[in-house]
């Protein structure tokens, strides 16, 4: 019996001893110590772990504010860089952009012309309740405008392609839209002409004018013309200005002849010759008629080209005939007339002539200056 009780209460302190001391643990703050491994564990685990567990989100919010001050740093570079520095005009490339565009226009109009015959052909009374849109060209010429004057008469420099509606669309070269685009790409347009000619590059862009008509009036009144050097007329109707002149009995200097002297002597030969007029036997008679139709045709070749007052020689190209030449063209500020291209959705391009015909132009004025 006392070995049993003995051995009851020995127990029973025992239970108690370890009971304090473990709960007394629960409760202490833990000092790590290499020697009791276990209890530097249990806090370990329970306390640093915890509150990363409860969804606090305390170490990703202050990894995001690194984040976004890195973010704001990096952006404010960047608009201070953007702010110093602004990207220069690069005319050379804005030029192959144009070329480029200018044989997109061509294709764009000739796939609406095609669409329309179609559509036509479709439907006897066809409309289209989209705005119609117009594709044109015309042949710009530049002149230095400074008092020097290295250039006075026009130079064809290059090829101008407009696309707008049909309502902004004015027969000629006269309309808004088409003076509207040289002033958008007057800085295409000096070098343009540079290119064209190297005497160009001498002369400051704001001293250059520019003159613009239609493709189709160029190619009558002046290619024709100087270029190709006869008119386009059946060969029994063509005639040189140089047998214009032996014809009309004119000095063979071209630059020596005005308007008047013209005008003068085609009256006198005309007034000798006319059939109704002239007498003698009937082969006398069918010579004069030859040689007054002749007449009239020297006074219209000489009529071409021949400096009137208030005119150069190359606006009096044509005579009377040309009236769809426009020049000089008054400049709209840069801004504007980009606004209005955009407000009126006209597109525009531009591609240079070939440099051997620009500075044939050139060298005929420098001859004659």
């Amino acid at each position: 019996m006392h070995d049993t009780f003995f051995f009851a209460v020995k127990a029973t302190v025992v239970l108690i001893v370890f009971y304090n001391h473990f709960t007394v643990n629960a409760f202490v703050p833990t000092t790590t110590s290499s020697t009791s491994p276990s209890r530097s564990q249990g806090p370990d685990v329970c306390t640093s772990p915890l509150f990363a567990g409860m969804g606090m989100g305390m170490g990703a919010t202050s990894s995001k504010k690194k984040k976004g001050k890195k973010k704001n740093k990096s952006k404010g570079r960047g608009l201070s860089s953007s702010s110093k520095k602004s990207t220069p005009f690069d005319v050379n490339a804005s030029i192959i952009r144009l070329e480029k565009k200018y044989d997109e226009l061509q294709l764009s109009a000739a796939k609406d012309l095609k669409k329309e015959e179609e559509e036509a052909e479709s439907y006897s009374s066809w409309s289209s309740g989209e705005i119609e849109m117009i594709t044109t060209e015309y042949v710009i010429a530049a002149r230095d405008a400074s008092k020097k004057g290295s250039i006075p008469d026009w130079v064809p420099i290059c090829q101008l392609c407009l696309k707008r509606q049909e309502t902004d669309f004015h027969e000629g070269a006269s309309d808004e839209i088409v003076q509207t685009a040289i002033s958008v790409y007057c800085r295409e347009l000096s070098f343009l002409a540079a290119e064209g000619s190297r005497v160009f590059s001498t002369i400051a862009r704001n001293e250059i004018q520019y003159s613009v008509e239609s493709i189709d009036s160029f190619h009558k009144f002046v290619y024709d013309e100087v270029i190709e050097g006869k008119a386009n007329k059946s060969p029994d109707q063509a005639m040189t200005k140089a047998e214009a002149r032996k014809t009309l009995g004119l000095s063979e200097n071209a630059d020596e002849i005005t308007k008047s002297d013209i005008r003068k002597a085609y009256r006198n030969l005309s007034f000798e010759l006319h059939p109704d007029r002239f007498e003698g036997t009937p082969e006398e008679c069918e010579e004069a008629t030859n040689q007054f139709g002749r007449v009239n045709l020297a006074y219209d070749t000489l009529s071409s080209g021949v400096r009137e007052e208030g005119k150069s020689w190359y606006e009096s190209l044509g005579g009377k005939e040309r009236t769809g030449f426009v020049g000089p063209v008054n400049l709209l500020p840069l801004g504007a007339a980009q606004e209005t291209m955009s407000r009126h959705k006209a597109e525009a391009a531009l591609c240079g002539l070939d440099p051997t015909m620009v500075q044939s132009f050139v060298a005929r004025h420098l001859r004659s200056s």
